[in-house]
């Protein structure tokens, strides 16, 4: 009885164990961020009280103003340095996503490196995306 009651303690224990290892485990399609079938960033961290998708949503919510930007080209998107080591991704002035040092940390880059990569991406693919003609006027204007 003594061993059954042990026994049953121990599959407890390593049950919960699993289960909150495998709750932690984010999923690595969770932090895309994708604009006409175009991937623009992965976001692989939370920040603060933000989770992946809370930043995700963010972006997603200021992607429509900044796409409906006439002609952006990419030096359009800059990569601004802001406080705590982060750096302020931007579309002609606003603000897209901030680079933290919780994303260097997920992907094992600096912060820098980071920055350089989502810059690399994101001129290359938000021109693109925005490359679509207003249907109403035929323009991109």
């Amino acid at each position: 009885m003594k061993t059954r009651n042990i026994l049953i303690g121990l599959i407890t224990i390593f049950t919960a164990l699993a289960a909150g290892a495998n709750s932690q485990i984010p999923d690595p399609d969770q932090g895309i961020v994708a604009v006409g079938g175009e991937i623009l960033i992965n976001i692989r961290a939370g920040v603060g009280r933000l989770s992946i998708k809370d930043r995700v949503d963010t972006i997603q919510d200021r992607l429509p103003d900044i796409l409906g930007m006439p002609r952006l080209l990419p030096g359009d998107i800059t990569a601004e340095p802001s406080s705590n080591d982060s750096i302020k991704m931007m579309v002609r002035g606003q603000l897209l996503v901030t680079v933290t040092q919780q994303d260097a940390a997920a992907s094992h880059l600096s912060t820098i490196k980071v920055a350089n990569l989502w810059l690399v991406q994101l001129r290359k693919t938000i021109p693109i995306v925005c490359a679509i003609p207003n249907p109403n006027t035929g323009s991109r204007d």
